[in-house]
């Protein structure tokens, strides 16, 4: 049916041509295109969304940009490819399954970021003051690729009853001194035994007693 088939793609362009190049895959919403380079908000996302057309997958408004507006898939993901920028404001929130960044995912402060999947960043996330929250409740979930430098976490909580999640780079969480730097609320958090995989907090590690860090 078109709606187990639905998919998204968004890029922004300011010249008068053909675009090429954007990605359309199945319950994924995709950011950017191979011959652009665009740089989209949460606005420019809330312009057409599921809210004008049922059809599309993802809705922003309010401040909030949910990739599967209407919770009908277990496998969304959102993409950002390669050149394409998204920023996620310090009073904005992007819920999604799956994060895969290829391009750069900016967080424009103390903004919120709900992630009930994995992470995989091959390009650059720009930290600031917010928390980034998985809320798997379903083990098999991974943090992959660069992890730490241009790409560190600020703060981090694994909130997910049930939840597993394997860290499998090396991975730096930065909000130097704070009583919440990187929270195991709830689930299983396991760091990969390959070389340089390494876990660097800089402020306090909480461990709940109903979670666990292996």
């Amino acid at each position: 049916s078109l709606r187990s088939s639905v998919r998204s793609a968004t890029t922004s362009v300011a010249f008068a041509g053909s675009i090429s190049g954007m990605v359309l895959n199945r319950h994924q919403l995709s950011l950017g295109s191979t011959n652009d380079a665009p740089s989209i908000t949460v606005t420019n996302l809330g312009q057409y969304d599921n809210d004008d057309d049922e059809d599309i997958m993802h809705k922003a408004n309010s401040s909030v940009l949910t990739v599967d507006a209407l919770s009908a898939y277990s496998d969304d993901v959102i993409k950002i490819l390669s050149g394409a920028t998204l920023t996620i404001s310090g009073t904005e929130t992007l819920t999604a399954l799956d994060v895969n960044n290829a391009g750069t995912l900016t967080s424009g402060g103390a903004g919120t970021f709900t992630v009930a999947g994995s992470w995989a960043n091959t390009g650059t996330f720009n930290a600031s003051t917010e928390t980034v929250t998985f809320t798997a409740t379903a083990t098999g979930k991974t943090l992959s690729g660069t992890l730490n430098g241009t790409s560190d976490f600020y703060k981090v909580n694994f909130n997910g009853s049930g939840g597993g999640w394997t860290i499998q780079d090396a991975m730096l969480v930065s909000a130097a001194d704070a009583t919440d730097t990187l929270q195991v609320t709830a689930g299983t958090v396991t760091l990969g035994n390959g070389n340089g995989d390494n876990l660097d907090v800089r402020g306090k590690f909480v461990i709940a007693a109903s979670a666990t860090f292996q």
